[in-house]
Protein backbone atom coordinates (compact mmCIF):
# COMPACT_ATOMS: atom_id res chain seq x y z
CA UNK A 1 0.00 0.00 0.00
CA UNK A 2 1.74 3.25 -0.67
CA UNK A 3 -0.23 6.84 0.69
CA UNK A 4 0.43 10.09 -0.72
CA UNK A 5 -0.27 12.85 1.51
CA UNK A 6 -0.79 16.12 -0.11
CA UNK A 7 -0.39 19.14 2.38
CA UNK A 8 -1.14 22.75 0.95
CA UNK A 9 -0.45 25.04 3.87
CA UNK A 10 -2.50 27.97 3.27
CA UNK A 11 -5.08 26.32 1.55
CA UNK A 12 -8.16 28.21 1.97
CA UNK A 13 -11.13 26.61 0.88
CA UNK A 14 -13.26 29.43 0.07
CA UNK A 15 -11.44 29.30 -2.67
CA UNK A 16 -11.86 26.10 -4.06
CA UNK A 17 -15.08 25.03 -6.44
CA UNK A 18 -15.81 21.73 -4.72
CA UNK A 19 -16.18 23.71 -1.50
CA UNK A 20 -18.93 26.06 -2.65
CA UNK A 21 -16.91 28.41 -4.66
CA UNK A 22 -18.17 29.45 -7.97
CA UNK A 23 -16.14 32.22 -9.60
CA UNK A 24 -12.51 30.47 -9.89
CA UNK A 25 -12.31 27.53 -11.84
CA UNK A 26 -10.23 24.82 -9.84
CA UNK A 27 -10.90 21.77 -12.35
CA UNK A 28 -8.70 19.14 -11.04
CA UNK A 29 -9.41 19.97 -7.18
CA UNK A 30 -12.89 19.68 -7.94
CA UNK A 31 -11.89 16.25 -9.56
CA UNK A 32 -10.00 15.11 -6.73
CA UNK A 33 -13.43 15.66 -5.08
CA UNK A 34 -15.57 14.07 -7.35
CA UNK A 35 -12.99 10.67 -7.35
CA UNK A 36 -12.97 10.96 -3.35
CA UNK A 37 -14.54 11.97 -0.22
CA UNK A 38 -14.65 15.54 0.93
CA UNK A 39 -14.58 16.60 4.49
CA UNK A 40 -16.57 19.39 5.38
CA UNK A 41 -16.34 20.55 9.05
CA UNK A 42 -12.24 19.62 9.23
CA UNK A 43 -10.27 22.25 11.39
CA UNK A 44 -6.68 23.06 12.10
CA UNK A 45 -5.69 22.74 15.94
CA UNK A 46 -2.98 25.90 15.74
CA UNK A 47 -2.81 28.23 12.67
CA UNK A 48 0.54 28.96 13.25
CA UNK A 49 2.97 26.88 10.57
CA UNK A 50 5.56 25.58 12.67
CA UNK A 51 3.01 24.30 15.28
CA UNK A 52 0.72 22.91 13.08
CA UNK A 53 3.13 20.71 11.45
CA UNK A 54 3.98 19.21 15.18
CA UNK A 55 0.47 18.66 15.71
CA UNK A 56 0.49 16.78 12.35
CA UNK A 57 3.56 15.04 13.16
CA UNK A 58 2.42 14.40 16.81
CA UNK A 59 -1.64 13.77 16.69
CA UNK A 60 -1.83 16.00 19.96
CA UNK A 61 -3.25 18.91 20.81
CA UNK A 62 -0.23 20.90 21.25
CA UNK A 63 -2.46 24.22 22.20
CA UNK A 64 -0.62 27.24 23.20
CA UNK A 65 -0.74 28.63 26.86
CA UNK A 66 -0.09 32.16 28.35
CA UNK A 67 3.90 32.39 29.11
CA UNK A 68 4.60 29.21 27.92
CA UNK A 69 6.96 28.43 24.53
CA UNK A 70 5.81 25.17 23.33
CA UNK A 71 9.40 23.05 22.07
CA UNK A 72 10.03 22.03 19.15
CA UNK A 73 10.13 18.49 19.72
CA UNK A 74 7.48 17.75 22.86
CA UNK A 75 8.53 15.20 25.55
CA UNK A 76 6.97 11.79 25.26
CA UNK A 77 5.43 12.76 21.77
CA UNK A 78 5.97 10.01 19.14
CA UNK A 79 7.28 11.69 15.60
CA UNK A 80 5.15 10.03 13.01
CA UNK A 81 7.30 9.64 10.52
CA UNK A 82 10.26 8.33 12.87
CA UNK A 83 6.99 5.98 14.28
CA UNK A 84 6.08 4.54 10.84
CA UNK A 85 9.80 4.03 9.24
CA UNK A 86 10.21 2.24 12.55
CA UNK A 87 7.03 -0.13 11.92
CA UNK A 88 8.37 -0.82 8.39
CA UNK A 89 6.67 1.39 6.25
CA UNK A 90 9.11 3.72 4.00
CA UNK A 91 8.32 7.48 4.41
CA UNK A 92 9.58 9.97 2.49
CA UNK A 93 9.19 13.89 2.67
CA UNK A 94 9.17 16.36 0.31
CA UNK A 95 8.69 19.57 0.47
CA UNK A 96 8.20 22.18 -2.39
CA UNK A 97 11.96 23.67 -3.25
CA UNK A 98 11.37 27.88 -3.20
CA UNK A 99 13.50 30.22 -5.59
CA UNK A 100 14.14 33.97 -5.85
CA UNK A 101 11.68 35.51 -8.16
CA UNK A 102 8.24 34.75 -9.56
CA UNK A 103 9.44 32.37 -12.44
CA UNK A 104 10.75 29.93 -9.82
CA UNK A 105 7.17 28.90 -8.68
CA UNK A 106 6.47 27.26 -12.31
CA UNK A 107 9.86 25.36 -12.01
CA UNK A 108 9.88 23.82 -8.37
CA UNK A 109 5.86 22.50 -8.58
CA UNK A 110 7.55 20.51 -11.93
CA UNK A 111 10.31 19.59 -9.65
CA UNK A 112 8.19 18.19 -7.02
CA UNK A 113 5.70 16.25 -8.78
CA UNK A 114 8.79 14.62 -10.39
CA UNK A 115 10.05 13.26 -7.06
CA UNK A 116 6.86 12.38 -6.24
CA UNK A 117 5.69 10.35 -9.51
CA UNK A 118 9.67 8.97 -8.81
CA UNK A 119 9.08 7.66 -5.25
CA UNK A 120 5.36 6.14 -6.11
CA UNK A 121 7.20 3.91 -8.86
CA UNK A 122 10.50 3.58 -6.44
CA UNK A 123 8.27 1.29 -4.09
CA UNK A 124 6.67 -1.99 -4.87
CA UNK A 125 2.90 -3.11 -4.83
CA UNK A 126 3.23 -5.26 -2.18
CA UNK A 127 4.88 -3.03 0.23
CA UNK A 128 3.85 0.27 2.81
CA UNK A 129 5.07 3.28 1.83
CA UNK A 130 4.23 7.16 2.77
CA UNK A 131 4.87 10.04 0.63
CA UNK A 132 4.17 13.20 2.48
CA UNK A 133 4.47 16.35 0.27
CA UNK A 134 4.64 19.78 2.12
CA UNK A 135 3.87 22.26 -0.14
CA UNK A 136 3.83 26.16 0.88
CA UNK A 137 3.07 27.40 -2.28
CA UNK A 138 -0.11 29.22 -1.30
CA UNK A 139 1.60 31.34 1.64
CA UNK A 140 2.56 34.79 0.84
CA UNK A 141 4.99 35.34 -0.60
CA UNK A 142 3.41 34.19 -3.60
CA UNK A 143 5.99 33.24 -6.79
CA UNK A 144 3.55 33.01 -9.39
CA UNK A 145 4.38 32.05 -13.04
CA UNK A 146 3.48 35.26 -15.49
CA UNK A 147 0.53 32.76 -17.22
CA UNK A 148 -1.56 32.98 -14.17
CA UNK A 149 -1.10 36.69 -13.04
CA UNK A 150 -4.76 38.62 -12.59
CA UNK A 151 -4.39 41.01 -15.66
CA UNK A 152 -4.47 44.75 -13.86
CA UNK A 153 -6.07 46.70 -16.85
CA UNK A 154 -9.21 43.91 -16.94
CA UNK A 155 -9.99 45.05 -13.55
CA UNK A 156 -9.61 49.07 -13.08
CA UNK A 157 -13.13 49.84 -14.03
CA UNK A 158 -14.24 47.56 -10.83
CA UNK A 159 -11.53 48.68 -8.61
CA UNK A 160 -12.26 52.79 -9.70
CA UNK A 161 -14.89 52.68 -7.26
CA UNK A 162 -12.97 51.62 -4.21
CA UNK A 163 -11.04 52.99 -1.27
CA UNK A 164 -6.92 52.95 -1.41
CA UNK A 165 -7.55 49.80 1.31
CA UNK A 166 -10.55 47.98 -0.24
CA UNK A 167 -7.97 47.83 -3.61
CA UNK A 168 -5.23 46.47 -1.49
CA UNK A 169 -7.10 43.64 -0.26
CA UNK A 170 -8.75 42.86 -3.61
CA UNK A 171 -5.41 43.28 -4.99
CA UNK A 172 -4.63 40.57 -2.68
CA UNK A 173 -7.73 38.45 -3.02
CA UNK A 174 -6.55 38.36 -6.64
CA UNK A 175 -3.10 37.41 -6.16
CA UNK A 176 -3.82 34.61 -3.79
CA UNK A 177 -6.39 33.22 -6.68
CA UNK A 178 -3.87 33.12 -9.22
CA UNK A 179 -1.78 31.07 -6.79
CA UNK A 180 -4.50 28.70 -6.56
CA UNK A 181 -5.09 28.54 -10.29
CA UNK A 182 -1.26 27.69 -10.47
CA UNK A 183 -2.00 24.91 -7.52
CA UNK A 184 -4.29 23.54 -9.15
CA UNK A 185 -2.74 23.37 -13.13
CA UNK A 186 -0.04 21.69 -11.11
CA UNK A 187 -2.60 18.92 -9.78
CA UNK A 188 -4.07 19.17 -13.08
CA UNK A 189 -0.24 17.17 -14.18
CA UNK A 190 0.44 15.22 -11.19
CA UNK A 191 -2.53 13.31 -11.91
CA UNK A 192 -2.14 12.75 -15.04
CA UNK A 193 1.33 11.53 -14.94
CA UNK A 194 0.14 9.21 -11.87
CA UNK A 195 -2.85 7.37 -14.28
CA UNK A 196 -0.67 7.04 -17.22
CA UNK A 197 1.34 3.98 -15.90
CA UNK A 198 -2.02 2.91 -13.53
CA UNK A 199 -0.27 4.30 -10.30
CA UNK A 200 -3.42 6.84 -9.57
CA UNK A 201 -6.20 3.90 -9.00
CA UNK A 202 -3.40 1.88 -6.50
CA UNK A 203 -2.90 4.78 -4.41
CA UNK A 204 -4.36 6.25 -1.31
CA UNK A 205 -4.36 9.93 -1.75
CA UNK A 206 -5.20 13.15 0.92
CA UNK A 207 -5.38 16.05 0.25
CA UNK A 208 -5.60 18.71 2.89
CA UNK A 209 -3.72 21.59 5.18
CA UNK A 210 -2.25 22.35 7.93
CA UNK A 211 -3.76 25.57 8.54
CA UNK A 212 -5.88 28.40 6.44
CA UNK A 213 -5.12 32.04 6.34
CA UNK A 214 -6.67 35.33 6.60
CA UNK A 215 -7.59 37.17 3.21
CA UNK A 216 -9.16 40.19 4.98
CA UNK A 217 -12.72 39.49 3.60
CA UNK A 218 -14.36 40.29 6.71
CA UNK A 219 -11.70 43.21 8.01
CA UNK A 220 -14.43 45.49 9.55
CA UNK A 221 -17.21 42.39 10.48
CA UNK A 222 -14.87 40.12 12.94
CA UNK A 223 -13.71 40.66 16.35
CA UNK A 224 -10.64 42.74 16.04
CA UNK A 225 -7.38 40.97 16.83
CA UNK A 226 -8.84 37.38 16.65
CA UNK A 227 -6.43 34.86 15.59
CA UNK A 228 -8.74 32.12 15.47
CA UNK A 229 -11.47 33.40 12.44
CA UNK A 230 -13.52 30.68 10.70
CA UNK A 231 -11.10 30.89 7.38
CA UNK A 232 -7.45 30.48 9.56
CA UNK A 233 -8.83 27.09 10.75
CA UNK A 234 -11.43 25.37 8.54
CA UNK A 235 -9.10 23.54 6.34
CA UNK A 236 -10.05 21.39 2.97
CA UNK A 237 -9.34 17.28 3.65
CA UNK A 238 -10.23 15.27 0.21
CA UNK A 239 -9.52 11.78 0.13
CA UNK A 240 -9.10 9.44 -2.78
CA UNK A 241 -9.16 5.85 -2.09
CA UNK A 242 -7.98 3.48 -4.90
CA UNK A 243 -9.73 2.89 -8.08
CA UNK A 244 -12.03 5.50 -6.75
CA UNK A 245 -13.94 3.59 -4.17
CA UNK A 246 -16.51 5.79 -2.29
CA UNK A 247 -16.46 8.69 -4.98
CA UNK A 248 -18.50 11.25 -4.45
CA UNK A 249 -19.05 11.50 -0.84
CA UNK A 250 -19.70 13.94 1.75
CA UNK A 251 -18.75 14.06 5.57
CA UNK A 252 -19.89 16.57 7.67
CA UNK A 253 -18.76 15.50 10.82
CA UNK A 254 -15.73 17.62 12.77
CA UNK A 255 -12.82 16.41 12.03
CA UNK A 256 -8.78 18.21 12.79
CA UNK A 257 -5.19 17.68 11.98
CA UNK A 258 -4.55 15.49 14.67
CA UNK A 259 -6.56 12.53 13.05
CA UNK A 260 -3.78 11.81 10.15
CA UNK A 261 -1.39 10.38 12.50
CA UNK A 262 -4.02 7.63 13.45
CA UNK A 263 -5.71 7.70 9.85
CA UNK A 264 -1.98 6.98 8.86
CA UNK A 265 -1.51 4.18 11.44
CA UNK A 266 -4.83 2.04 10.10
CA UNK A 267 -4.00 2.11 6.79
CA UNK A 268 -0.82 0.44 7.28
CA UNK A 269 -1.75 -1.89 10.10
CA UNK A 270 0.45 -0.65 12.74
CA UNK A 271 -0.63 -0.58 16.15
CA UNK A 272 -1.68 3.21 16.94
CA UNK A 273 0.67 4.70 19.92
CA UNK A 274 -1.11 6.93 22.37
CA UNK A 275 -2.56 10.10 20.58
CA UNK A 276 -5.50 12.59 20.79
CA UNK A 277 -6.86 12.12 17.26
CA UNK A 278 -9.12 9.20 15.79
CA UNK A 279 -9.33 7.85 12.77
CA UNK A 280 -10.87 8.48 9.97
CA UNK A 281 -11.56 5.23 8.62
CA UNK A 282 -14.89 4.50 10.15
CA UNK A 283 -16.49 7.71 8.67
CA UNK A 284 -14.66 6.81 5.09
CA UNK A 285 -16.33 3.15 5.64
CA UNK A 286 -19.65 4.94 6.78
CA UNK A 287 -19.73 2.75 9.96
CA UNK A 288 -20.17 5.89 12.10
CA UNK A 289 -21.16 9.63 11.43
CA UNK A 290 -19.24 11.43 13.91
CA UNK A 291 -15.78 10.40 15.75
CA UNK A 292 -16.09 13.81 18.02
CA UNK A 293 -18.94 16.32 19.61
CA UNK A 294 -16.36 18.93 18.73
CA UNK A 295 -13.42 20.43 17.32
CA UNK A 296 -10.68 23.07 19.60
CA UNK A 297 -8.27 25.21 18.61
CA UNK A 298 -5.58 27.34 20.19
CA UNK A 299 -3.46 30.51 19.21
CA UNK A 300 -1.20 32.99 20.25
CA UNK A 301 -1.23 36.12 19.06
CA UNK A 302 1.70 38.72 20.39
CA UNK A 303 1.59 38.31 24.31
CA UNK A 304 -2.08 36.77 24.58
CA UNK A 305 -3.95 33.41 23.37
CA UNK A 306 -7.07 32.14 22.48
CA UNK A 307 -9.19 29.40 22.32
CA UNK A 308 -11.71 28.01 20.03
CA UNK A 309 -14.23 25.03 20.73
CA UNK A 310 -16.49 24.69 17.84
CA UNK A 311 -19.47 22.00 17.83
CA UNK A 312 -21.85 22.27 14.52
CA UNK A 313 -24.16 24.64 15.86
CA UNK A 314 -22.10 26.80 17.76
CA UNK A 315 -18.48 28.35 18.04
CA UNK A 316 -17.42 29.86 21.09
CA UNK A 317 -14.18 32.01 21.12
CA UNK A 318 -12.20 32.90 24.27
CA UNK A 319 -9.19 34.43 25.80
CA UNK A 320 -6.64 32.71 27.57
CA UNK A 321 -6.02 36.26 30.06
CA UNK A 322 -6.48 39.31 29.33
CA UNK A 323 -4.48 41.61 26.89
CA UNK A 324 -4.09 44.55 29.46
CA UNK A 325 -3.71 44.08 33.73
CA UNK A 326 -6.83 44.61 34.44
CA UNK A 327 -8.96 44.13 30.71
CA UNK A 328 -11.78 41.73 31.93
CA UNK A 329 -11.77 38.40 30.09
CA UNK A 330 -15.08 38.29 27.68
CA UNK A 331 -15.71 35.06 25.22
CA UNK A 332 -17.44 35.73 22.17
CA UNK A 333 -20.41 32.92 21.33
CA UNK A 334 -21.59 32.78 17.48
CA UNK A 335 -24.10 30.83 15.78
CA UNK A 336 -22.64 28.25 13.53
CA UNK A 337 -22.43 28.13 10.32
CA UNK A 338 -24.88 30.93 10.05
CA UNK A 339 -22.84 33.51 11.43
CA UNK A 340 -19.50 32.68 8.54
CA UNK A 341 -17.96 35.82 9.49
CA UNK A 342 -18.52 35.50 13.60
CA UNK A 343 -19.89 39.31 13.87
CA UNK A 344 -23.02 38.60 16.20
CA UNK A 345 -21.93 37.73 19.48
CA UNK A 346 -24.87 35.93 21.20
CA UNK A 347 -23.04 35.40 24.34
CA UNK A 348 -25.90 37.80 26.40
CA UNK A 349 -28.27 35.76 25.24
CA UNK A 350 -27.16 32.08 26.18
CA UNK A 351 -24.90 33.00 28.94
CA UNK A 352 -25.25 30.23 30.75
CA UNK A 353 -24.72 28.16 27.43
CA UNK A 354 -21.48 30.52 26.63
CA UNK A 355 -20.18 29.12 30.33
CA UNK A 356 -20.87 25.46 30.28
CA UNK A 357 -18.85 25.64 26.99
CA UNK A 358 -15.91 27.42 28.28
CA UNK A 359 -15.87 25.28 31.57
CA UNK A 360 -16.01 22.33 29.05
CA UNK A 361 -13.11 24.44 27.00
CA UNK A 362 -11.06 24.64 29.68
CA UNK A 363 -11.23 20.98 31.15
CA UNK A 364 -10.45 20.17 27.60
CA UNK A 365 -6.89 22.02 27.35
CA UNK A 366 -6.23 20.54 31.14
CA UNK A 367 -6.92 17.16 29.52
CA UNK A 368 -4.57 17.95 26.46
CA UNK A 369 -2.03 18.97 28.58
CA UNK A 370 -2.03 15.98 31.37
CA UNK A 371 0.14 12.97 31.15
CA UNK A 372 -2.39 10.37 32.06
CA UNK A 373 -4.64 8.63 29.66
CA UNK A 374 -6.47 10.76 27.35
CA UNK A 375 -10.12 11.57 28.57
CA UNK A 376 -11.40 14.56 27.21
CA UNK A 377 -14.59 15.98 28.88
CA UNK A 378 -18.14 15.96 27.24
CA UNK A 379 -20.11 18.42 25.50
CA UNK A 380 -23.07 19.47 28.32
CA UNK A 381 -26.59 19.48 26.29
CA UNK A 382 -27.72 23.37 25.53
CA UNK A 383 -29.10 24.47 28.06
CA UNK A 384 -31.38 26.98 25.79
CA UNK A 385 -34.99 26.48 23.93
CA UNK A 386 -32.46 24.65 20.61
CA UNK A 387 -35.05 26.86 18.65
CA UNK A 388 -33.69 29.97 19.52
CA UNK A 389 -30.67 28.96 17.09
CA UNK A 390 -32.21 29.33 13.99
CA UNK A 391 -34.32 32.11 14.97
CA UNK A 392 -32.92 34.99 12.82
CA UNK A 393 -35.54 37.78 14.35
CA UNK A 394 -33.79 37.44 17.94
CA UNK A 395 -29.75 36.99 16.18
CA UNK A 396 -30.02 38.27 12.74
CA UNK A 397 -27.35 37.55 10.25
CA UNK A 398 -27.88 37.51 6.58
CA UNK A 399 -26.56 34.75 4.36
CA UNK A 400 -23.23 35.88 3.89
CA UNK A 401 -22.73 36.45 7.78
CA UNK A 402 -22.82 40.11 7.91
CA UNK A 403 -25.48 42.14 9.81
CA UNK A 404 -28.19 43.10 7.59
Amino acid sequence: MTVLVLVASGMHPGFVGCYGNEWLATPALDRLAAEGIVFDQHYAVQPERAAARRVLRTGHYLLPHPGIELPDRPAHRVDLFEYLQASGVNTVTIEQPTGPGPADGGRSFTKMAELIVQAVRAWPAQSHGLIYVECPALLPPWQIAEEFLPSDAADDDEDAELDANDRDILARQRQYAAAITQFDRWLDHLLTELERDGMLEELHCLLTSDHGQCLMEQRAAAAPGSSLREEIIHIPLIVRLPDKAEAGRRIAALTQTVDLFPTLCEWFEVPTPPVHGHSLLPLLRGETERIRAYAVAGARLEDSVEWVLRTPEWGLITPARPKEAGQQIQSRLYVKPDDRWEVNDLCQHHQEWAERLEQTLQAFIQAACGAGPWQPPELPAFVSDSSDVNDKSKHPVNEKGAPP
